[in-house]
């Protein structure tokens, strides 16, 4: 919002995924967002000539950076509606499995995390993806630094993914890069249409998060197989969806981690990344079943018995 006028509305799943990247993951169809950016002596704004959208400093306008600052200072009605929508949600937390399953092969991915701190060695890149950093990309930051937000902004709150030659200085650290999970599904209301239809998830790489849709048709399908398996076992189908969602919450898990781990290297810019993890990168990662099966089979078995013991 601009002098009383709209410039760079987004709506359908443009507006969906503007919404997420401010962090508003869950009731996003309920909520409206307005900026209303201000010409001052700090900032600059200005419409272009045809009066289609704004620049800030002559630049295009730092979403990122106001996305970031949005996610940290989340409006109480917004956090609560979204702890509303969630509240009817069944999924299990997985999480501590996957992370004592992973750390078997955890020398594989290879991936090492840095922050921006005055007195670090290293040389570290500005775009960053995961956890606190020790400056925040505040406007009094920014403005003692003498630097805008530039081409969209950085997010600031997370950290970076690699050490370049000419960065700022930095440290490396150890940290929890795993990805967080929610399965959402229309049925209660966490999952709106049309996002995600007939897809297997959606990364948000602002969030280090992972949107699964339980209502995708290999889920689905991998879930009536073993209900049908089960049919005799009262109260099998609780145990049956768990199951599932937790062997193939793991395979998007280690595709982004092993994605992640590609970043920095001079073949695989940032640009082929997002490539790597859209919606239909992750949907195929998920089309593989054989490994999946065999897995799923085991757990059920110490959990309700082997089918060979119920067919003697």
């Amino acid at each position: 919002m601009y002098q009383d006028e709209l410039y760079e509305l987004v709506a359908a799943r443009s507006g969906t995924a503007r919404l997420q990247l401010f962090g508003i993951i869950f009731g996003y169809n309920r909520v409206v967002i307005y900026l209303e950016p201000k010409s001052n002596s700090e900032h600059n704004v200005v419409p272009v000539t045809a009066r289609t959208h704004l620049l800030m400093d002559e630049e295009p306008l730092p979403w990122a950076d106001w996305a970031a600052e949005f996610r940290h200072r989340m409006p109480e009605e917004i956090k609560n509606l979204m702890e509303e929508v969630t509240a009817g949600s069944t999924s299990g937390d997985h999480k501590q499995a996957i992370k004592d399953r992973l750390k078997q092969i955890r020398d594989l991915f290879r991936i090492s995390r840095y922050r921006r701190t005055r007195t670090g060695a290293l040389s570290v890149a500005e775009n960053t993806v995961g956890g606190d950093s020790e400056e925040k990309d505040t406007p009094e930051h920014r403005k003692s630094s003498g630097k805008g937000g530039g081409k969209g902004g950085r997010a600031g709150d997370i950290y970076a993914l690699f050490a370049v030659d000419d960065g700022e200085p930095g440290e490396e650290v150890l940290a929890d890069i795993d990805p967080m999970v929610r399965w959402i599904k229309v049925k209660d209301g966490t999952r709106v249409s049309p996002l995600l239809d007939d897809r297997a998830a959606k990364y948000l790489a602002e969030q280090n998060e992972i949107l699964i849709n339980e209502d995708f048709r290999v889920f689905t399908d991998m879930m009536n197989r073993w209900s049908e398996r089960y049919s005799d076992a009262p109260g099998a189908r609780p145990h049956i969806e768990d199951a599932v969602r937790e062997w193939f919450e793991q395979a998007l898990i280690e595709t982004i981690l092993g994605l992640q781990a590609l970043s920095g290297s001079q073949e695989w810019n940032m640009e082929d990344i997002a490539k790597a993890w859209s919606e239909e990168a992750l949907t195929a990662a998920v089309m593989q079943r054989y490994h999946i099966d065999n897995s799923i089979k085991r757990v059920l078995g110490a959990r309700l018995g082997s089918l060979k013991e119920k067919t003697a």
